[in-house]
């Protein structure tokens, strides 16, 4: 705001995490976590209430681009997501499509994921 540049003048993006964590294993650390949620519905809402908090930190009514990042658990050993992954990458994709309805977001996408799990969403 400081630049004196107009909203329209850039393009903004912020991301949520998964909503579950790694569990990690021998010889590989656990990530930070911020949440590990085990309801789709709570999934939904943290998810939502997310870019929600991002926008008022950002003192911005929108979003031009959200992205949902990579599930970092649940593949099995050929490296595909398992029903699980996809129930709560779903939840969270609705979450977004929720935003985009209600003019929060623009766009909406991925990051780091594998095609196994974009064929979830």
């Amino acid at each position: 705001r400081a630049s004196g540049m107009s909203r329209d003048d850039y393009f903004l993006t912020t991301m949520t995490s998964p909503c579950q964590c790694n569990e990690g294993g021998p010889g590989i650390p656990l990530p930070q976590c911020h949440r590990n949620i085990t309801d789709l519905q709570n999934c939904t809402d943290t998810t939502k209430n997310e870019v929600l908090s991002d926008l008022e930190q950002l003192g911005f009514d929108y979003v031009d681009l959200v992205l949902l990042h990579g599930p970092n658990k649940g593949y099995d050993e050929d490296g595909v997501c398992d029903e699980r992954v996809c129930a709560f990458n779903r939840a969270q994709w609705r979450a977004y499509s929720e935003l985009q309805a209600e003019g929060k977001v623009s766009s909406i996408g991925v990051s780091n994921y594998c095609p196994s799990c974009l064929d979830c969403l």
